[in-house]
């Protein structure tokens, strides 16, 4: 039957089918007993496909429909009865459009969020330890010329030591021999 609203109601496509399908079924779902606004408007819909002026079609339906038993009050209830149908739905799809929402979007809003601050907390730290490695390598240059220069300046003394060392023990060689050789 739902098929047969959505022709009847005139849903084309330029609307999504697959709600004015989930309308029409709620609408056919919650069918009121006897004849009312949706047989009101099948038999207004047989006239009209009749080609039939629209106000004189809807004239002749409400006349075969008070044979029925419908009076003007009735189809406007049952109609009211409808967009109350439709109302419903539309505030359960807003319902689960909320929590859908905060599932697929708030949760995802809120882990990036905490992605981008752990990013920004990452780099934060890289930009820390770099520096820090700045600081580490110009101690470390500071303190390789610091052994260069200390190696130079004790192998240069100890180079001078051992020329003082060598001139004294030649000094003192010479004296020997000449003692051994006069004395």
């Amino acid at each position: 039957m739902s098929s047969d609203l959505l022709k009847l109601f005139g849903i084309g496509t330029d609307i999504d089918k697959r709600s004015a399908t989930f309308l029409t079924k709620a609408i056919s779902d919650n069918d009121l007993p006897g004849f009312d606004y949706l047989e009101y408007k099948k038999a207004l819909s047989a006239l009209e496909e009749m080609d039939m002026d629209a106000d004189i079609a809807v004239r002749s339906s409400f006349k075969t429909a008070e044979i029925a038993g419908l009076t003007k009050t009735k189809l406007l209830e049952a109609a009211q009865h409808y967009l109350e149908v439709i109302d419903h739905e539309k505030n359960q799809f807003q319902d689960a459009m909320k929590n859908q929402y905060k599932l697929k979007v708030l949760e995802k809003e809120e882990r990036l969020s905490f992605l981008n601050g752990g990013i920004k907390d990452g780099q934060r730290r890289i930009q820390s330890i770099q520096e820090k490695i700045k600081e580490l390598e110009v101690e470390l240059n500071q303190v390789q010329q610091e052994l260069e220069t200390s190696k130079n300046n004790l192998q240069h003394t100890e180079h001078r030591f051992v020329e003082a060392c060598g001139a004294l023990e030649s000094v003192i060689q010479s004296d020997i021999e000449k003692f051994n050789q006069l004395l």
